[in-house]
């Protein structure tokens, strides 16, 4: 599932609402707010390095372990980059971001815990 959201601060809690459900309803309600948050982070990062009506594009991707979101905004990282993964870093399961002629692309992986097997 993906989504466009215009890079303003007013779209933070929108963005947020929306991964925040996505994860509610496709299979990973325990991961809905750590999604939420998540997507936040990434979105603020990305009107740190862009300026006021450009466009961000998230992506979530469900899986049976987990949830993967993705964002890509035209931006290029500035030197403290390193400080949205530092955050992200603290709950995901895997992390990372690139940037390339198209923008900045960052990721991050949630997954469930392990459920622990019957006896």
């Amino acid at each position: 599932m993906y989504k466009h959201f215009p890079l303003y601060d007013d779209s933070l809690d929108a963005a947020e609402a929306w991964a925040h459900d996505v994860a509610q309803h496709e299979q990973h309600p325990d991961l809905a707010d750590l999604v939420g948050h998540t997507t936040r982070r990434l979105m603020s990062q990305a009107i740190g390095r862009n300026p006021a009506g450009s466009r961000v594009h998230i992506e979530i991707t469900v899986t049976k372990t987990g949830i993967k979101v993705e964002t890509h905004d035209p931006g290029i990282p500035d030197p403290v980059c390193g400080l949205e993964l530092r955050e992200v870093s603290d709950i995901a399961s895997s992390y990372g971001s690139c940037s390339d002629s198209t923008g900045h692309h960052v990721w991050a992986e949630l997954r469930t815990a392990p459920k622990a097997e019957a006896r």
